[in-house]
């Protein structure tokens, strides 16, 4: 079911400080419940909007919060508010997910949502859009099959044909149109049933088999058993009598065009914008360099990013994606640079970012994204390491000093991680080399800095630079990076509602490496190339923290050695890009190869 809102935003008090800057704006509203097979599992629905300024559909960051009431007007709240500080509206259309749980809508009673909104990072009261907007039909649906509305007491039988809406069509009206679609029907109901009884029976047969792993011995597993595994020759399934047969290889690493690519070049930076990735920056012959280019992995196509105005040549850079904007800022040039730009890759323009209030000059600073604000934490100029930093609003051109009190001793080549509500800084190397401390920094909204605290050192990764830390949405990983000089191939992930660390398995993970990309893809965390003491590597690998289980990256389609190189993820793909090759001489790379990083499967029979 899909109902339509159409909202004008109301020019009362509330939205006046902001409307008196020409955004008056005009909310279209589509509300979509998808009902499926997994209904009861959760109560969010997503809230899809169109946000128009003036005339033209509205571009940028904005603020938006949802609350249940129980009156049109007046009245009181019936649920929490949902906040949202920086939704990015993309030719004025954006998408939430709304959860306000079960209990607003117990009981029958009629419910209206207020919105409110502002553009992100304002400091301007929210407008809130009047009238509210009823909501009947989809969230009751929870509740609509027991007299008491609780759809929690319906644990068997049959919703009464009487029920159902006159329009929703019943089976037998629809089978008996069609003898031939309704033995197609049966036939296939059939079949499939079949298979599922099947499969049911040597799902009971594997599971009376099957105790656990440790006292399993071959004559205890059913004669045709198939297996799969992700392993090939899986010792734990060859021990028990099966064979390997047949194997199911993983996608191969694709070549991307060299028509019109960026410059060869390494100590670039790269960011995924939803379509493309965009590479500025780095050394290409021997020279720092200003250049940058744009890859579509969509029609594996290559642009380039205008010159004009761009910020002068560097590497060892800050680049961050806004949803809109790439911000570069700091890094090495000719000396150590205290200065940036913002670019508009739909403009194809550069602007600088301001300077009044900016950090020092400094190279290997950690950064963050942090939805509204470019975090930027230590580094090193010519006074030495670093221990200050602050958070820039590319809205308005305004930069933060990071809080001093309790802030982590100087360093550089530490992470920082944006974690939803706070920053993590972690490791790096510090006056007496590299350490193994961390800190955290809540930011409200991604936009107001609160106090540092020091995370936990029960259980941290040794002292390290050159890591990789990711967020998985609950937890950081940090693996892998250096000490001394030695490649490390360890890692732990930590919980800052606890805070406390887990060391992660060894079996089966990547060699030992630093200077590596690292991306979350929503269910792994994919680890690649990077360079050990023999120099660049090509493989890699993906960890999984639900099963607690590392897995081998494909190595067929000849993936490239490199270090010093960058990378992105697209939400379906690796790509990487440039770099330093493995070998002697070493030679600087202008490759971009992709991967979709799908697991191999191997089927193990028991004769």
């Amino acid at each position: 079911m899909v109902l339509v809102i159409n909202k004008n935003k109301s020019s009362g008090q509330n939205g006046a400080a902001w409307v008196t800057q020409g955004v008056r704006s005009l909310f279209c509203l589509l509300l979509t419940w998808v009902v499926g097979g997994r209904l009861a599992a959760g109560t969010a629905f997503t809230y899809q909007g169109r946000l128009s300024d003036g005339s033209a559909a509205a571009n940028g960051s904005y603020e938006l919060r949802f609350r249940l009431h129980d009156a049109l007007a007046g009245g009181s709240p019936a649920s929490a508010e949902l906040a949202f500080p920086s939704v990015v509206v993309t030719n004025g259309l954006f998408t939430v997910s709304l959860d306000f749980g079960p209990a607003p809508f117990h009981g029958g009673a009629d419910r209206w949502l207020e919105i409110s909104a502002r553009p992100a990072g304002s400091i301007n009261p929210l407008a809130t859009f009047s009238p509210r907007t009823p909501l009947h039909a989809v969230p009751y649906a929870l509740f609509a099959l027991s007299t008491p509305g609780d759809a929690s007491a319906l644990v068997t039988g049959t919703v009464p044909d009487a029920r159902l809406s006159l329009n929703i069509a019943r089976i037998p009206d629809i089978l008996s149109s069609s003898n031939t679609l309704s033995d197609r029907v049966y036939a296939t109901q059939a079949d499939l049933q079949a298979q599922v009884n099947a499969l049911s029976n040597r799902v009971a047969q594997l599971t009376a088999a099957l105790p656990p792993q440790s006292s399993l011995v071959a004559p205890s597993l059913p004669s045709g058993l198939v297996i799969a595994s992700p392993v090939p020759g899986d010792l734990t399934l060859l021990s028990q009598g099966l064979v390997q047969f047949i194997g199911f290889d993983a996608p191969s690493w694709f070549t991307g065009s060299s028509v019109g690519a960026a410059t060869a070049r390494h100590g670039h930076g790269a960011v995924w914008t939803g379509s493309e990735m965009l590479v500025w920056g780095g050394v290409v012959n021997n020279a720092v360099t200003a250049s940058g280019g744009a890859y579509k992995p969509g029609n594996n196509n290559w642009s380039t990013l205008s010159p004009v105005n761009a910020p002068s040549a560097r590497r060892l850079h800050a680049m961050a994606w806004t949803g809109e904007r790439l911000i570069v800022w700091g890094g090495l040039g000719a000396s150590f640079l205290g200065t940036g730009g913002v670019y508009d890759p739909v403009n194809q323009s550069w602007s600088p970012t301001a300077t009044m209030d900016a950090p020092s000059e400094r190279e290997g600073h950690a950064f963050a994204w942090t939805g509204a604000r470019l975090f930027v934490f230590g580094g090193r100029n010519d006074d030495g390491l670093l221990g200050d930093g602050a958070s820039y609003d590319p809205l308005g051109n305004l930069w933060d000093p990071l809080p001093r009190p309790n802030a982590p001793p100087a360093r550089r080549y530490a992470t920082a991680t944006w974690c939803g509500d706070r920053v993590l800084v972690f490791g790096g190397e510090g006056d007496a080399g590299e350490t193994d401390t961390g800190a955290s920094l809540p930011m409200t909204g991604g936009v107001t800095h609160g106090t540092w605290s020091t995370l936990s050192a029960a259980g941290a990764p040794s002292a390290r630079q050159g890591h990789s830390a990711v967020w998985t949405g609950s937890r950081l990983i940090v693996w892998g990076g250096k000490a001394g000089g030695a490649p490390l191939g360890d890692g732990a992930s930590y919980d800052p509602h606890t805070d406390a660390w887990t060391p992660l398995p060894s079996d089966l993970a990547p060699s030992r490496r630093s200077g590596h990309v690292a991306f979350w893809t929503g269910r792994e965390m994919l680890v690649f190339g990077g360079e050990d003491a023999s120099g660049a590597l090509s493989t890699g690998a993906a960890y999984d923290p639900a099963r607690n289980q590392w897995r081998h990256l494909s190595g067929t389609g000849t993936p490239t050695a490199r270090k010093n190189f960058a990378g992105a993820w697209t939400g379906s793909e690796l790509v990487v890009f440039g770099g330093q090759s493995a070998g002697n001489p070493v030679t600087t790379l202008g490759t971009v190869q992709r991967l979709v990083p799908e697991a191999a499967w191997y089927l193990y029979r028991k004769p």
